[in-house]
């Protein structure tokens, strides 16, 4: 299992930053060097995801996904920073009910009507 750690959101006057280091390992060795997990999802959302990396590449192909099928309604709509955080609670206490849960700890910072 390939797992990553340190992710940190920081919250200022003119908006949130996020920054995440780009190591991944296996158990205790330093195994890659250079896997990020931080992703733009729309013009006004980042993600950043510490934890197993596959669950987190799943997480990205779901959302990547979502936000596809957003555009193509074509209806002028994005989904706001507080609409993704209520998404992936929902996916992640699903599957946690399911006793498979995504094995991530989720930090989701944007922008939305100038807050």
């Amino acid at each position: 299992m390939v797992t990553g750690t340190s992710v940190l959101g920081v919250k200022f006057d003119g908006g949130v930053i996020l920054a995440a280091d780009m190591l991944g390992s296996y158990g205790s060795m330093a195994r890659f060097r250079n896997i990020s997990r931080l992703m733009k999802v729309n013009d006004n959302t980042v993600l950043g995801a510490s934890g197993d990396y596959a669950d987190y590449q799943y997480l990205k192909q779901a959302i990547e996904q979502m936000m596809i099928d957003e555009e193509l309604l074509g209806d002028g709509h994005s989904y706001s920073p507080k609409a993704i955080h209520s998404w992936l609670t929902r996916v992640m206490y699903n599957r946690r009910c399911k006793m498979n849960p995504l094995w991530n700890t989720v930090i989701i910072g944007g922008m939305n009507n100038g807050e």
